[in-house]
């Protein structure tokens, strides 16, 4: 496998689409959970960074990956969604 590098300059688009409202709590007990405004910037050269804002330019930056406090579905889910279930007894 073989990266193509990606110009620094380029304007990508960095906006994930979401499937719905977050209301459900997270089943996760992690509690160190990303909020959806965190941001990882693409271009990590602090000279170039320090260009753009003094420029007062966009910064290229991706969505956080991590657990979130609030999730789109209910844990539980409703015996259609789940599928057929099988048992040992």
């Amino acid at each position: 496998m073989s990266f193509q590098p990606v110009d620094p300059e380029a304007r990508l688009e960095t906006r994930i689409e979401t499937l719905g409202r977050c209301e459900f709590a997270s089943p996760d007990r992690y509690r160190r959970f990303v909020k959806d405004a965190d941001r990882v910037l693409y271009d990590v050269d602090a000279a170039r960074m320090a260009l753009k804002a003094k420029a007062n330019e966009a910064l290229v930056a991706f969505e956080r990956a991590g657990p979130r406090e609030k999730i789109f579905f209910d844990r539980v889910l409703p015996a259609s969604v789940r599928g057929p279930t099988t048992s040992a007894c």
